[in-house]
């Protein structure tokens, strides 16, 4: 599964797609393409926790007792233990970002699958991106800003003394590295979390970004 680490790959799903756009110590974050009425299986994480941020499109977010809608910048954060599935309301297909901390794709239990995977592990696959297929490649580099654009998104990756100067209004927000909390020791926001704008500004109007943070923020863009 050599895969996993790679920039230059995807994985080919029953569904869509998936490829990986940023790994670090902490976090990882995948882009999933969903074909309109297709679903990702009804499965859960064991160790690691989840966010899920809607691009494109218009997704149903399954859970055991409820569902929701999600619409382009719209996200949910999935606790371990959380069954959930994602199904593809949009007519041309969906385009969705997951945020998974821990890293580790083999933290897999499904409980049903539309395509017959439920005893399976996570798939062993992998294709070679054509050079002139468009992408989401999240870059960084220390002391840098750094941004891209995507499905009419904006990500844009700053360490956390270029905080203050790129809080917008209606933006979401990851934590890659570090956190915000009273201590290094006790973070109330931790890597893998999304929050919007104005949850940042309310945890920042009482606790700190600890040095070293790293944060990507998402803005859609016409």
């Amino acid at each position: 599964m050599q895969h996993l680490n790679s920039l230059e790959h995807y994985v080919p799903k029953p569904w869509g797609k998936e490829y990986l756009c940023w790994r670090s110590k902490s976090c990882a974050i995948w882009l999933l393409e969903l074909h309109h009425g297709a679903s990702t299986s009804f499965h859960c994480h064991t160790k690691k926790n989840t966010g899920l941020v809607v691009l494109e499109g218009l997704v149903r977010l399954r859970l055991i007792n409820s569902e929701y809608e999600l619409g382009p910048l719209e996200k949910i954060n999935i606790f371990r233990g959380r069954f959930h599935s994602s199904f593809c309301l949009g007519e041309k297909g969906s385009v969705m970002i997951e945020v998974e901390a821990p890293v580790d794709k083999s933290d897999l239990v499904r409980w049903e699958d539309s395509y017959g995977r439920e005893n399976l592990g996570y798939e062993t696959e992998a294709k070679l991106f054509d050079s002139s297929e468009e992408r989401l490649l999240i870059d960084y580099q220390k002391g840098k800003v750094s941004r891209s654009l995507f499905c009419t998104t904006e990500f844009l990756v700053f360490d956390e003394r270029e905080l203050k100067q790129n809080i917008e209004e209606d933006c979401l927000f990851i934590c890659l590295e570090g956190g915000i909390g009273p201590s290094e020791k006790k973070l109330v926001v931790v890597p893998g979390d999304v929050f919007s704008t104005a949850v940042l500004l309310k945890l920042l109007d009482k606790f700190d970004i600890v040095s070293g943070s790293i944060l990507l923020r998402l803005r859609k863009v016409l």
